[in-house]
């Protein structure tokens, strides 16, 4: 039996040297049927100059302007499904997926049809035996407080139990099944940043697919400065997604407060800085009504 039909979607957006530095990573996959979309989200530096000597036969999307995280990728979704793919790995440009991770993640799936998408285990670059996220956990009746399942444990610290049913997995490295896609539609564009690939999974969880992280798969990730752009869009779209799910609004508001009396012990510029950003994301999460037809459906003509 041929291998199943892979597509990775880079996005991009003012990060060309790790663009480039993973486009050099996936020629090292043991599973060897993948092709690659690599996408410019309107980088304001020099980013599409950069990339461009590398793209050779992949697919390059320069995007006339910034559509944030799901209407970037959702092009790239779009391109995919039209080239029949069966799975679409979505990476940010800042993993490093190991050679054997999408071979196992493959194998993961191709073995229980129920698993709508799967991630595998992140870990940091810098300290590749600490765990950033075996996918993560929320609790809406907590404001829908996020845990990332043993975050900061080292690898030889926690059990090992390969596959684990989680509520969603991280959008930095997001292995979707294309039946699912077809089933649920894609990312809401509505949030821009921060939450979608949260949203996504629990409507799939919702309509009976599973949702999973096999930490046999490892990938790693870069940690950054999280600054006023962060702030914002986890305070407006956590908020945001109680109103979608018509549940614990209430509570999502208070717990952004609480996230902002944990802003206090920094330094006062960055206090500042950040509370300002949080209070506007709650502002605008606040007077903002979930928009309909945003999540682009699949034609079924790829059914």
């Amino acid at each position: 039996m041929p291998s199943k039909k892979v597509i990775n979607i880079i996005l991009n957006w003012n990060s060309a040297a790790d663009t480039i530095n993973l486009l050099g990573l996936l020629p090292k996959h043991t599973y060897n049927n993948f092709h690659t979309i690599v996408i410019d989200n309107k980088s304001t530096d020099e980013s599409i100059k950069a990339i461009e000597p590398y793209i050779n036969s992949l697919i390059f999307i320069k995007n006339g302007k910034n559509l944030g995280y799901a209407g970037g990728n959702n092009i790239g979704i779009h391109i995919a499904m039209h080239a029949q793919a069966d799975y679409i790995w979505i990476l940010n440009p800042d993993i490093c997926p190991k050679p054997e991770t999408l071979s196992i993640l493959i194998d993961t799936m191709e073995h229980d049809p129920s698993i709508g998408a799967i991630g595998p285990r992140i870990c940091f670059i810098d300290n590749p035996n600490k765990i950033y996220s075996d996918g993560a956990l929320i609790f809406p009746e907590k404001g829908f407080l996020v845990v990332h399942k043993n975050n900061n444990r080292f690898v030889d610290e926690v059990a090992k139990s390969h596959i684990n049913e989680v509520d969603y997995v991280n959008g930095s490295a997001i292995l979707m099944r294309t039946k699912t896609i077809v089933d649920i539609g894609m990312f809401r564009e509505d949030f821009f940043l921060y939450y979608e690939e949260t949203e996504w999974c629990l409507r799939a969880k919702k309509l009976g697919w599973h949702i999973v992280c096999n930490s046999e798969a490892t990938v790693y990730h870069k940690s950054s400065r999280k600054g006023f752009r962060y702030h914002y869009y986890m305070a407006r779209n956590r908020i945001l997604l109680s109103k979608v799910l018509n549940q614990y609004q209430l509570q999502a508001f208070k717990t952004e407060m609480i996230q902002i009396t944990k802003l206090i012990g920094k330094p006062f510029f960055l206090n500042i800085f950040f509370i300002t950003a949080r209070l506007i994301g709650i502002f605008h999460g606040l007077i903002t009504s979930p928009r309909k037809n945003v999540m682009p459906s699949i034609s079924s003509t790829f059914k």
